[in-house]
């Protein structure tokens, strides 16, 4: 039979210690590598356009979207999404907000308070995408 060998408490505190440094170590060297990559700078010289386009970004707490003018010099939208397609299509529409998520997180959740635990694993898990 094996022989049993019994833990103390200070080496049960040592262990404890241990794991919190090894805890504190990791958060410590990831906020400092975001700090550092974050420092890095991209597109330095990139320079606003003249004739730019302006575009928005709106969200209700759940889902956030782009929205973009239906018809500028640079995109004409209409024919990827035709006014057919809507509710009523016969209003003016001026622009297009174009939004990605889970199929069910969209249709059925109107407010954060409104959303199930199994729409909310489909949607961490993947689910059906929807545009």
């Amino acid at each position: 039979m094996a022989a049993q060998t019994k833990l103390s408490p200070r080496s049960l505190g040592k262990w404890f210690v241990r794991c919190i440094a090894g805890l504190a170590t990791c958060i410590t060297l990831f906020l400092l590598s975001a700090w550092i990559g974050g420092a890095i700078p991209r597109n330095s010289d990139w320079r606003e356009s003249e004739a730019g386009v302006t575009i928005m970004v709106e969200t209700n707490g759940i889902h956030t979207a782009i929205v973009m003018p239906l018809v500028t010099p640079q995109k004409d939208w209409r024919a990827n999404f035709p006014a057919s397609d809507l509710g009523t299509p016969n209003r003016p529409y001026t622009h297009i907000s174009v939004s990605w998520g889970e199929e069910a997180v969209f249709l059925e959740t109107p407010e954060f308070k409104d959303i199930s635990i199994s729409q909310a694993i489909n949607a961490a898990t993947g689910g059906n995408g929807l545009l």
